[in-house]
């Protein structure tokens, strides 16, 4: 694993090569949820509200409770230039042309 995985609490999220999400229990030592990417792997995630976000192109959104896959999101101003980084519960992305910040729902 090239980046570090997201810790929320007692629950670590992280990425694979395999093409899988997984989170585990930090205190059981179990896996919780796995949930696959279809064709891509994921090297890096970050946790905004109660999602997860995969960083590298296309930016793919999870539920952190269920690992459920929410769908890619998609830019209308080119490509993202910068990494997405989160702020509280504030998603930003930096793309060629414009800079979008979104609103993760939190419970």
């Amino acid at each position: 694993m090239d980046h570090p995985p997201v810790v929320r609490g007692d629950t670590v999220y992280m990425g694979s090569d395999d093409h899988h999400v997984y989170a585990a229990d930090l205190l059981l030592g179990r896996i919780l949820w796995k949930t696959t990417t279809g064709n891509a792997s994921v090297t890096d995630l970050i946790a905004c509200g109660d999602l997860l976000i995969r960083k590298n192109l296309p930016l793919l959104i999870f539920d952190r409770t269920s690992g459920r896959f929410f769908g890619a999101f998609a830019l209308t101003s080119g490509p993202v230039s910068s990494s997405p980084m989160s702020v509280g519960n504030t998603l930003f992305v930096m793309a060629n042309r414009a800079t979008y910040a979104y609103r993760c729902p939190s419970s």
